[in-house]
C-alpha cells in the first residue's frame, strides 16, 4: 500500500508496487483537476532481477517439473536452490 512521508514532495504517495500507486490515485478526484490531460508519470526504482544463463536442456526439464507442480520455472529454480542453500548451511 502507499503511505504518505514527509520526505516525498508535496506529501505525495510513495508505494513500493505499482499495484500500490495505482489504488492510491484510485482514491483520489480527478474531476477538478485543471487540465484533465494533464500527463502523469511514475518511476519504479526497484532493483535488476539477476539472471543466470542455463543449459536448454536443463532448462526442459525444469519446465517439466514446474509444470507438473503447478508452478513456474522461476518459482520451481529459486525453491531448489534455497533448499540447496539451507542445506549446505546446516551440513
Amino acid at each position: 500500500m502507499a503511505t504518505r512521508d514527509a520526505a516525498s514532495p508535496a506529501g505525495t504517495p510513495r508505494a513500493r508496487m505499482a499495484a500500490g500507486i495505482g489504488s492510491t490515485w484510485d482514491v483520489y478526484d480527478t474531476a477538478n483537476l485543471e487540465s484533465p490531460t494533464m500527463a502523469l508519470s511514475f518511476g519504479m526504482g526497484a532493483a535488476p532481477a539477476g539472471r543466470v544463463s542455463l543449459d536448454p536442456e536443463v532448462y526442459a526439464g525444469i519446465e517439466v517439473e514446474a509444470r507438473a507442480g503447478g508452478t513456474s520455472p522461476e518459482a520451481l529454480i529459486n525453491r531448489l536452490l534455497a533448499e540447496h542453500l539451507q542445506q549446505r548451511r546446516i551440513g
